[in-house]
């Protein structure tokens, strides 16, 4: 079944409860390929069951016989910031050739990326990961990430947003982002009276984060 795409950005501080809630909506995916940024998912194995694979070439060749088939992968590479030369002989970091993988050769897929402020800033994106973020809704590419400060997020990524889940906020430069974002500044300051979540829940809308459809 083809699938409406979606842009959809989880925000909080670590510990709120903002993973939990990203993992739980991607289950909801029949097709996922996670980039495990903090590279904890091994540990949570049982409750998050998943092919984990380590290299880019590992995951260029299962993919290679997969990619028109169901999968949930982590991708948990030592090091998602070194730069690669692949065999159509562009030079890239690791997690740009994962997006490269994900915009060229897959459709209806779910792209995930934990702290996605660790390879963005406000005014920077890989060039792969712009053009999921522009041009993914053509082949059903969906991007799912989280990051605890939000005005790290570039505009390119913002203005694509279509959903919001934010935590406890009250740092007052992340309120002021989600103001921007959603345009509604008296339901982002109603962020700062959020409940911390405790695992293992349960995680309740409206008590311990807040849903924004933009």
């Amino acid at each position: 079944m083809i699938k409406t795409r979606e842009v959809i950005l989880y925000t909080g501080k670590t510990g709120s409860g903002k993973s939990t809630l990203f993992r739980e909506n991607i289950k909801k995916s029949d097709r996922a390929i996670i980039i495990d940024t903090l590279s904890e998912y091994e540990l949570l194995a049982a409750p998050f069951p998943a092919l984990f694979i380590d290299t880019i070439y590992q995951l260029y060749d299962y993919l290679a016989e997969n990619a028109h088939r169901n999968f949930r992968i982590v991708f948990a590479a030592d090091n998602l910031d070194e730069e690669i030369t692949l065999k159509d002989g562009e030079t890239l970091t690791v997690i740009e050739s994962v997006c490269k993988l994900v915009y060229e050769h897959l459709e209806q897929i779910t792209l995930g990326i934990e702290e996605l402020s660790y390879f963005v800033s406000p005014g920077f994106a890989p060039k792969y990961l712009r053009r999921i973020i522009r041009a993914g809704r053509h082949s059903g590419i969906s991007l799912h990430a989280t990051t605890q400060r939000p005005p790290e997020i570039p505009p390119v990524i913002r203005a694509q947003i279509t959903k919001l889940y934010s935590f406890r906020q009250h740092e007052p430069a992340d309120l002021q982002w989600i103001e921007r974002c959603v345009g509604n500044k008296t339901e982002a300051q109603k962020l700062r009276g959020l409940e911390r979540f405790t695992w293992p829940g349960p995680m309740v809308k409206d008590r311990h984060y807040k849903e924004f459809i933009l």
